[in-house]
């Protein structure tokens, strides 16, 4: 089994976990990335992936400024509508009709 996975939010994480701040004194902090501890932490999360789902492969996929869908459909997600279901606060989010 192949897994199609959203990268963004592990490589976030991975950020996230990485940073270091070096206070110099109280007005100047410099704000690092350790790289070997952000790639371990993707490293563990593609590796819990494929173990948790018993695949042999992984494709991560990333935000981009293009995006494929909208070559597929150039409607996607361009023309949402929010509707209010009356009394009980529910909200949906329906794609609209036309462009």
């Amino acid at each position: 089994m192949i897994l199609l996975v959203d990268g963004d939010p592990i490589v976030y994480k991975a950020a996230a976990a990485a940073e270091e701040e070096l206070d110099f004194d109280p007005e100047l902090t410099i704000i690092t990335g350790n790289f070997t501890a952000g790639k371990r932490v993707v490293t563990q999360a593609i590796n819990d992936l494929l173990t948790r789902f018993d695949a042999t492969k992984l494709t991560l996929f990333f935000t981009s400024t293009t995006n494929f869908r909208k070559e597929v459909c150039e409607t996607y997600k361009g023309n949402l509508q929010k509707t209010q279901a009356v009394g009980n606060g529910h909200m949906e989010v329906r794609a609209g009709r036309g462009a």
